[in-house]
Protein backbone atom coordinates (compact mmCIF):
# COMPACT_ATOMS: atom_id res chain seq x y z
CA UNK A 1 0.00 0.00 0.00
CA UNK A 2 1.59 3.17 -0.87
CA UNK A 3 1.29 5.52 1.70
CA UNK A 4 -0.36 9.24 0.65
CA UNK A 5 2.31 12.50 0.81
CA UNK A 6 1.91 14.47 3.93
CA UNK A 7 -0.14 17.42 3.63
CA UNK A 8 0.96 20.48 5.12
CA UNK A 9 -0.98 21.13 8.85
CA UNK A 10 -3.20 23.85 8.03
CA UNK A 11 -2.91 27.01 11.44
CA UNK A 12 -5.80 26.75 13.88
CA UNK A 13 -7.78 29.87 13.75
CA UNK A 14 -6.52 32.21 17.10
CA UNK A 15 -9.65 32.44 19.12
CA UNK A 16 -8.57 34.82 21.71
CA UNK A 17 -9.86 38.58 21.38
CA UNK A 18 -9.02 41.71 22.75
CA UNK A 19 -11.03 44.25 24.94
CA UNK A 20 -13.42 46.69 22.88
CA UNK A 21 -13.29 50.27 23.19
CA UNK A 22 -16.49 50.16 25.64
CA UNK A 23 -15.21 47.57 27.48
CA UNK A 24 -12.51 50.00 27.90
CA UNK A 25 -14.45 52.92 28.72
CA UNK A 26 -16.62 50.77 31.03
CA UNK A 27 -13.83 49.21 33.37
CA UNK A 28 -12.05 53.04 33.33
CA UNK A 29 -15.33 54.21 35.15
CA UNK A 30 -15.82 51.55 37.50
CA UNK A 31 -12.31 52.21 38.24
CA UNK A 32 -13.08 56.26 38.26
CA UNK A 33 -16.08 55.49 40.46
CA UNK A 34 -14.72 53.00 43.29
CA UNK A 35 -10.90 55.40 43.66
CA UNK A 36 -13.81 58.71 44.17
CA UNK A 37 -15.97 56.55 46.54
CA UNK A 38 -12.81 55.51 48.51
CA UNK A 39 -11.35 59.22 48.74
CA UNK A 40 -14.95 60.80 49.70
CA UNK A 41 -15.00 58.43 52.29
CA UNK A 42 -11.72 59.12 53.67
CA UNK A 43 -12.21 62.75 53.63
CA UNK A 44 -15.42 62.41 55.88
CA UNK A 45 -13.95 60.20 58.15
CA UNK A 46 -11.12 62.78 58.03
CA UNK A 47 -13.45 66.10 58.53
CA UNK A 48 -15.46 63.90 61.49
CA UNK A 49 -12.10 63.13 63.08
CA UNK A 50 -11.23 66.73 63.07
CA UNK A 51 -14.58 67.73 64.56
CA UNK A 52 -14.38 65.07 67.41
CA UNK A 53 -11.06 66.54 67.88
CA UNK A 54 -12.24 70.11 68.09
CA UNK A 55 -14.92 69.13 70.28
CA UNK A 56 -12.66 67.49 72.81
CA UNK A 57 -10.72 70.20 72.90
CA UNK A 58 -13.15 72.62 73.44
CA UNK A 59 -14.67 70.30 76.47
CA UNK A 60 -11.12 70.07 77.82
CA UNK A 61 -10.55 73.82 77.61
CA UNK A 62 -14.32 74.76 79.31
CA UNK A 63 -13.27 71.67 82.10
CA UNK A 64 -9.68 73.36 83.35
CA UNK A 65 -11.25 76.82 82.94
CA UNK A 66 -14.03 75.73 85.35
CA UNK A 67 -11.86 73.96 87.52
CA UNK A 68 -9.37 77.27 87.59
CA UNK A 69 -12.33 79.43 88.45
CA UNK A 70 -14.36 77.33 90.88
CA UNK A 71 -10.59 76.87 92.98
CA UNK A 72 -10.08 80.65 93.35
CA UNK A 73 -13.88 81.79 93.85
CA UNK A 74 -14.06 79.20 96.54
CA UNK A 75 -11.15 80.75 97.96
CA UNK A 76 -11.73 84.31 97.19
CA UNK A 77 -12.73 86.95 100.70
CA UNK A 78 -13.65 90.43 100.59
CA UNK A 79 -10.63 93.06 100.87
CA UNK A 80 -11.27 96.28 102.97
CA UNK A 81 -8.81 97.96 101.95
CA UNK A 82 -10.28 98.56 98.55
CA UNK A 83 -13.90 97.62 99.94
CA UNK A 84 -14.71 95.28 97.23
CA UNK A 85 -15.85 91.20 96.75
CA UNK A 86 -16.92 90.50 93.43
CA UNK A 87 -17.29 92.61 90.52
CA UNK A 88 -21.01 93.62 89.88
CA UNK A 89 -21.64 92.82 86.33
CA UNK A 90 -22.83 89.73 84.22
CA UNK A 91 -19.72 89.81 81.70
CA UNK A 92 -16.94 89.57 84.17
CA UNK A 93 -15.92 88.31 87.80
CA UNK A 94 -13.40 90.09 89.76
CA UNK A 95 -12.20 88.90 93.20
CA UNK A 96 -9.14 89.36 95.31
CA UNK A 97 -7.49 85.97 96.19
CA UNK A 98 -4.14 84.48 97.70
CA UNK A 99 -1.29 84.39 96.03
CA UNK A 100 2.65 84.46 96.10
CA UNK A 101 4.51 87.87 94.88
CA UNK A 102 6.06 87.98 91.71
CA UNK A 103 9.17 87.12 90.84
CA UNK A 104 10.10 91.11 90.25
CA UNK A 105 9.00 91.55 94.32
CA UNK A 106 12.29 89.45 94.97
CA UNK A 107 14.63 91.47 92.60
CA UNK A 108 17.80 93.83 94.16
CA UNK A 109 16.56 96.84 95.67
CA UNK A 110 18.11 100.01 95.86
CA UNK A 111 19.59 101.33 99.46
CA UNK A 112 20.15 104.91 97.54
CA UNK A 113 17.52 105.72 95.26
CA UNK A 114 14.31 103.99 96.74
CA UNK A 115 12.43 105.22 93.26
CA UNK A 116 14.31 101.81 91.63
CA UNK A 117 12.76 99.97 93.99
CA UNK A 118 9.93 96.84 92.86
CA UNK A 119 6.32 97.76 94.13
CA UNK A 120 4.94 96.52 97.60
CA UNK A 121 3.14 93.59 96.78
CA UNK A 122 1.02 91.20 98.70
CA UNK A 123 0.22 88.02 99.58
CA UNK A 124 -2.98 88.52 97.76
CA UNK A 125 -3.88 89.26 93.98
CA UNK A 126 -6.91 90.94 92.18
CA UNK A 127 -8.19 88.17 89.77
CA UNK A 128 -10.63 88.68 86.71
CA UNK A 129 -11.96 87.06 83.85
CA UNK A 130 -13.75 88.68 81.25
CA UNK A 131 -13.93 87.81 76.96
CA UNK A 132 -11.17 89.17 75.02
CA UNK A 133 -12.76 91.09 71.99
CA UNK A 134 -10.63 92.36 69.13
CA UNK A 135 -10.06 95.98 68.64
CA UNK A 136 -9.09 98.19 65.89
CA UNK A 137 -6.20 100.58 65.27
CA UNK A 138 -8.74 103.25 67.31
CA UNK A 139 -9.20 100.90 69.50
CA UNK A 140 -13.03 100.26 68.28
CA UNK A 141 -14.28 96.35 68.98
CA UNK A 142 -14.13 95.01 65.65
CA UNK A 143 -17.09 93.52 63.64
CA UNK A 144 -17.48 90.17 61.70
CA UNK A 145 -19.77 90.15 58.86
CA UNK A 146 -22.75 89.57 61.17
CA UNK A 147 -22.32 92.43 63.06
CA UNK A 148 -21.25 90.51 66.13
CA UNK A 149 -17.66 91.89 67.91
CA UNK A 150 -14.98 89.35 67.22
CA UNK A 151 -14.73 87.35 70.62
CA UNK A 152 -10.77 86.22 70.90
CA UNK A 153 -11.53 83.95 74.21
CA UNK A 154 -11.60 83.81 77.91
CA UNK A 155 -8.61 86.34 79.63
CA UNK A 156 -7.47 85.95 82.61
CA UNK A 157 -6.37 89.41 84.32
CA UNK A 158 -4.10 89.49 87.80
CA UNK A 159 -3.23 92.63 89.80
CA UNK A 160 -0.46 91.97 92.26
CA UNK A 161 -0.25 95.57 93.71
CA UNK A 162 -3.66 96.16 95.46
CA UNK A 163 -4.73 99.55 94.39
CA UNK A 164 -7.78 100.99 93.46
CA UNK A 165 -6.69 102.81 90.20
CA UNK A 166 -4.13 100.57 87.96
CA UNK A 167 -3.41 100.52 84.96
CA UNK A 168 -3.41 97.85 82.72
CA UNK A 169 0.06 96.40 81.43
CA UNK A 170 1.74 97.83 84.02
CA UNK A 171 -0.16 96.85 87.33
CA UNK A 172 -2.17 94.66 85.71
CA UNK A 173 -1.36 91.86 83.99
CA UNK A 174 -3.77 89.83 80.67
CA UNK A 175 -3.38 86.14 79.35
CA UNK A 176 -5.59 84.36 77.27
CA UNK A 177 -6.70 81.40 78.50
CA UNK A 178 -8.71 79.58 76.16
CA UNK A 179 -9.75 80.59 72.41
CA UNK A 180 -12.44 78.10 72.57
CA UNK A 181 -14.08 79.99 75.23
CA UNK A 182 -16.44 83.04 73.67
CA UNK A 183 -19.49 83.48 76.03
CA UNK A 184 -18.89 83.96 79.75
CA UNK A 185 -21.36 85.03 82.47
CA UNK A 186 -21.75 85.24 85.88
CA UNK A 187 -24.79 85.41 87.69
CA UNK A 188 -24.80 86.05 91.67
CA UNK A 189 -27.27 84.23 94.02
CA UNK A 190 -29.24 86.07 96.24
CA UNK A 191 -31.08 84.22 99.21
CA UNK A 192 -33.09 87.29 100.03
CA UNK A 193 -34.79 87.02 96.39
CA UNK A 194 -38.13 85.13 95.51
CA UNK A 195 -37.98 81.73 94.24
CA UNK A 196 -38.05 83.20 90.20
CA UNK A 197 -35.50 85.59 90.91
CA UNK A 198 -32.38 84.22 93.20
CA UNK A 199 -30.28 84.57 90.44
CA UNK A 200 -29.21 88.32 89.68
CA UNK A 201 -27.01 89.45 86.99
CA UNK A 202 -25.53 92.43 88.81
CA UNK A 203 -24.68 92.33 92.56
CA UNK A 204 -25.19 95.24 94.42
CA UNK A 205 -23.89 94.76 97.94
CA UNK A 206 -20.04 95.11 98.90
CA UNK A 207 -20.16 91.62 100.82
CA UNK A 208 -19.65 88.42 98.58
CA UNK A 209 -22.69 86.72 97.67
CA UNK A 210 -23.30 82.88 98.73
CA UNK A 211 -22.63 81.71 95.66
CA UNK A 212 -22.04 82.24 91.75
CA UNK A 213 -22.90 80.93 88.68
CA UNK A 214 -20.65 80.60 85.60
CA UNK A 215 -22.05 79.97 82.24
CA UNK A 216 -19.24 78.81 79.38
CA UNK A 217 -19.91 78.64 76.31
CA UNK A 218 -17.80 77.91 72.82
CA UNK A 219 -19.90 80.17 70.48
CA UNK A 220 -20.41 84.13 70.70
CA UNK A 221 -23.57 85.47 71.87
CA UNK A 222 -25.51 86.68 68.65
CA UNK A 223 -26.32 90.18 68.31
CA UNK A 224 -29.79 91.14 70.10
CA UNK A 225 -30.00 87.81 71.70
CA UNK A 226 -29.79 88.62 75.64
CA UNK A 227 -27.12 86.28 77.61
CA UNK A 228 -30.06 84.35 79.58
CA UNK A 229 -31.45 83.24 75.82
CA UNK A 230 -28.00 81.99 74.76
CA UNK A 231 -29.41 79.30 71.78
CA UNK A 232 -25.92 77.77 71.84
CA UNK A 233 -24.68 74.53 73.65
CA UNK A 234 -23.31 76.26 76.99
CA UNK A 235 -21.91 74.72 80.56
CA UNK A 236 -22.81 75.45 83.53
CA UNK A 237 -21.40 75.31 87.36
CA UNK A 238 -22.54 76.87 90.62
CA UNK A 239 -19.70 77.53 92.85
CA UNK A 240 -20.40 78.47 96.38
CA UNK A 241 -18.36 81.06 98.40
CA UNK A 242 -17.48 79.79 101.84
CA UNK A 243 -16.25 83.87 102.61
CA UNK A 244 -19.41 85.34 101.98
CA UNK A 245 -20.37 88.19 104.42
CA UNK A 246 -17.31 88.65 105.86
CA UNK A 247 -17.25 92.21 104.61
CA UNK A 248 -20.44 92.88 106.09
CA UNK A 249 -19.61 91.03 109.73
CA UNK A 250 -16.25 93.23 109.84
CA UNK A 251 -18.25 96.16 109.10
CA UNK A 252 -20.99 95.18 111.82
CA UNK A 253 -18.11 94.36 114.38
CA UNK A 254 -16.10 97.61 113.76
CA UNK A 255 -19.58 99.89 113.98
CA UNK A 256 -20.38 97.85 117.22
CA UNK A 257 -17.05 98.80 118.33
CA UNK A 258 -17.40 102.72 117.57
CA UNK A 259 -20.34 102.58 119.85
CA UNK A 260 -18.97 101.06 122.91
CA UNK A 261 -17.89 103.68 125.58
Amino acid sequence: MTPRPSQPATPLPDRRRGFTLLEVMLAVALSVLVVGAVLALHSYARSVRQDVLADVETVSDIRLAMDRLSGEIRSSLGYQFIATGLARESGRVEFVAAALPAPSAWGQTSLTDPRNNPPPQHDHEIVGYRLRVALDEQGEPMLDIDGNPIVEGLERTSQKVLTLVAEEGKQVEASLLSTRIRFFRVEYFDPQGTADSHWMDQWPEQDMPPAVRITLGAEPLPLGVEPAEYPYEKFQRVIDIPTSGRIASAATDSTNAEDMP
